[in-house]
């Protein structure tokens, strides 16, 4: 069991949220903050820099997010509808990065990471909203 799943376990909760789906995304936004920090490091470091602008901008954009939500989806209390907002538009945060990062994977392999693991990042975001749905009905 990892640590996220350990802590909310450990608490009460009063979301109602399905503790393991909110333990996948807090560990799927862990991967985000990690692959978009290192590839907007890297693509600081390619000789075509000026070419990777708005993929180093993206990654930040998307590590800043995910960041917010981890601490969020962290916390317990009733604030689904906020919490609904914030996966939204961490969604479309992590969509954009994605394909940003997806146009540079064929050369950089950071690239191509990162678009893999933003993708994974939508795919358990999904995944927790249809639980926060489940759990207001």
């Amino acid at each position: 069991m990892n640590v996220a799943a350990q802590m909310l376990e450990a608490r009460s909760d009063e979301r109602g949220v399905d503790h393991a789906a909110l333990a996948l995304a807090i560990d799927a936004m862990h991967d985000v903050v990690s692959a978009t920090t290192s590839c907007a490091d890297a693509c600081l470091s390619e000789p075509d820099v000026a070419d990777k602008t708005e993929c180093v901008r993206a990654c930040l954009d998307a590590a800043d997010v995910a960041t917010a939500l981890i601490k969020v989806l962290s916390r317990t209390g009733p604030t689904v509808q906020g919490t609904q907002a914030l996966l939204g538009a961490t969604a479309k945060m992590l969509a954009e990065t994605s394909a940003v990062a997806a146009s540079h994977g064929d050369h950089d392999k950071h690239c191509r990471i990162t678009a893999e693991t933003t993708s994974r990042g939508q795919q358990a975001l999904a995944s927790l909203e249809a639980a926060v749905a489940a759990a207001e009905s």
